[in-house]
């Protein structure tokens, strides 16, 4: 999955470099950023097929980076990750064109098969 490129979004580092470091064992191409607007920042120069962004972070939330992602391209997949108690419903995340909402701590395998044969294949990316 070289040619699938993901920015990973955590205000935590050991968080947001383990999961950097599981999806290139299994051959993704990651970029990091600390918080939203580092995020956004990367965003003007980089091309990414998903964004997985932690929903709770300073200086910038998961929302307000989903909306701001959404004014320049809204068919880019934003999957939001979240402890059980969020400021922001599923429903309201969804609705805002977050691609998918998934609750922390993540199970890797299973979002990385989830990002393999749904994600990838829409993007026309091929494993």
């Amino acid at each position: 999955m070289k040619n699938f490129k993901i920015l990973i979004v955590d205000d935590e580092k050991e968080l947001r470099e383990g999961i950097k470091t599981f999806f290139e064992i299994e051959d993704f191409t990651c970029l990091t950023a600390k918080n939203g607007e580092d995020a956004l920042s990367l965003l003007e120069n980089e091309d990414v097929h998903l964004v997985l962004s932690d929903i709770r972070m300073p200086k910038c939330t998961g929302i307000d980076l989903l909306k701001r992602i959404k004014e320049k391209d809204k068919f880019l997949p934003e999957v939001i990750l979240m402890t059980g108690f969020a400021e922001v419903t599923k429903e309201e995340a969804l609705g805002l064109g977050a691609s998918e909402l998934l609750l922390k701590p993540l199970d890797m395998r299973d979002l990385i098969g989830r990002i393999s044969n749904t994600y990838a294949p829409k993007l026309g990316v091929a494993p």
